[in-house]
């Protein structure tokens, strides 16, 4: 059985940032996994508020850093403390139906890129 090309590990970041359908399936999981980690309750109705927190990635770590299970929940836990931060600051206690959602968009200011959580609360 082969694994699909989306599931397996790149060599590097940037390999997996411009592998779009590998990238999608990863910024899904980790949307999953740090909506989960807050611990907040999902509300049953649609957040009517969101709020986008931009994560410096820049393009020497992404190029620098090997893709591995490790690194991805590197990435993850960082992108958990940015938000669970944000979600303590504003004393938010119950998310949107979406939850936490996460993209990836490139930062030309800062040669790099900007992983985006889009909080729904």
């Amino acid at each position: 059985m082969t694994i699909p090309r989306y599931f397996e590990t790149h060599q590097t970041f940037l390999d997996l940032f411009v592998d779009k359908a590998a990238c999608d399936v990863f910024l899904d999981t980790v949307g999953i996994q740090v909506t989960k980690m807050t611990n907040l309750p999902l509300s049953t109705e649609e957040g009517r508020n969101a709020k986008g927190l931009p994560i410096p990635l820049s393009r020497l770590w992404a190029k620098q850093t090997i893709d591995t299970q490790q690194t991805r929940e590197v990435l993850i836990k960082k992108a958990f403390s940015v938000v669970d931060a944000w979600l303590s600051q504003n004393g938010i206690k119950t998310l949107g139906s979406q939850g936490i959602g996460f993209e990836l968009s490139r930062n030309v200011v800062a040669v790099g890129y900007e992983l985006v959580a889009q909080i729904w609360y």
